[in-house]
């Protein structure tokens, strides 16, 4: 990271701001990240501060692990772009880029053939073909792959009497049906790989819950109750947290069971800080869940992704530029406030009123 702050700033035209569109997503090396805004998607080498524009479309990427590569679906195809290339290669039809594998080479993908039901898909980030990986005239989707590359697991509607999450092998072996309710959904691994979460119920009626599967012991172990009312979204963090999202946050201690309330936010990589936006675009703090200590990180935020490692936090932000004119901003971080590097910018035509007002830095 020490090259940021002699990174080039880039400047290009823009439109008028359209927050909720806004988001970034970094490599699990650290090394890349891709962020996408009305004006286009584009990757920034967090090392060697380049910028690139991939498309003018405002499309999600998803880096590689590895940092190499940043892979989105526009214009009816999807592409992979390769770091130290120009444009990008066309690697399957369109489809919503899920995942990748762990060693970068494949891309997951949920895709839907005309006249067919939403399939997933393993691509090759070479464009040398795609491979359905369970093909069944059901609907298939939300496939995320276990840290280590042994398993994808997806939520299946390949029994017509309930959805259930499935996990399958990246050559389409060992395809196994793991839950037996009337309805799974979201399923997220653990860092280990070792435990898989999803929102699930046994019945119609009944409120939505999270469990977790532990594969060392084959157990099912239930981390909500129906008191808590319905429940989604679980996300690992750290070695023994899991968020889930109930009448607001909570974070559960999967050691002693405790839960605790938590604000709408972005959980860091270890589970110990929140970052948190007023609105879109908005205030951003970040809060420490060990002392509940609230700093303030800067204003006119549209969006915010912690680094892998958690040493930075990486955000785009809206804010008035050195003439009076708009702009915006990807921005770095440290958590505690003490360095701010800007990696790109674009100028952004007069807005409203009310957004001038909001996004001031």
């Amino acid at each position: 990271m020490a090259a940021l702050a002699a990174a080039l700033i880039v400047l290009a035209a823009g439109s008028s701001a359209h927050p909720s569109a806004s988001g970034l997503h970094w490599s699990k090396s650290g090394l890349l990240l891709a962020f996408w805004s009305e004006s286009g998607l584009y990757a920034v080498n967090t090392v060697r501060g380049g910028v690139v524009r991939l498309t003018p479309r405002r499309v999600p990427g998803r880096c590689s692990p590895d940092g190499l590569k940043v892979a989105w679906s526009a214009d009816g195809a999807t592409y992979v772009h390769h770091v130290g290339t120009t444009g990008g290669v066309r690697v399957a039809e369109a489809g919503r880029v899920a995942d990748w594998s762990p060693d970068s080479r494949w891309v997951l993908l949920e895709s839907s053939p005309p006249g067919q039901a939403p399939e997933i898909y393993a691509v090759s980030a070479d464009g040398k073909g795609a491979t359905p990986l369970a093909p069944h005239p059901a609907r298939d989707r939300d496939p995320t792959s276990s840290p280590d590359g042994s398993w994808i697991a997806f939520v299946s509607e390949r029994d017509a009497t309930r959805c259930d999450v499935w996990v399958v092998g990246w050559d389409g072996s060992h395809l196994t049906r793991v839950t037996s309710m009337f309805e799974a959904a979201e399923p997220s691994w653990s860092p280990d790989g070792t435990k898989l979460a999803f929102a699930g119920r046994y019945a119609a009626t009944a409120p939505r819950q999270i469990y977790y599967l532990d594969f060392r012991t084959r157990k099912l172990i239930p981390v909500t109750a129906a008191a808590d009312g319905n429940c989604r979204a679980p996300q690992f963090a750290g070695a023994t947290g899991l968020r889930y999202v109930a009448r607001q946050p909570r974070l559960a201690d999967l050691r002693t069971g405790s839960k605790r309330k938590l604000p709408r936010g972005e959980l860091s990589p270890d589970g110990t800080r929140l970052a948190v936006l007023s609105g879109r675009p908005g205030g951003l703090d970040v809060i420490s869940l060990a002392d509940s200590g609230r700093r303030a990180i800067d204003k006119g935020v549209e969006a915010c992704a912690w680094s892998p490692d958690g040493r930075w936090l990486a955000y785009l932000s809206l804010t008035t530029g050195p003439t009076g004119g708009r702009m915006r901003q990807l921005r770095f971080n440290t958590p505690d406030a003490r360095g701010v590097y800007v990696l790109w910018s674009e100028g952004l035509p007069e807005a409203p009123e009310g957004l001038r007002r909001s996004g001031d830095a």
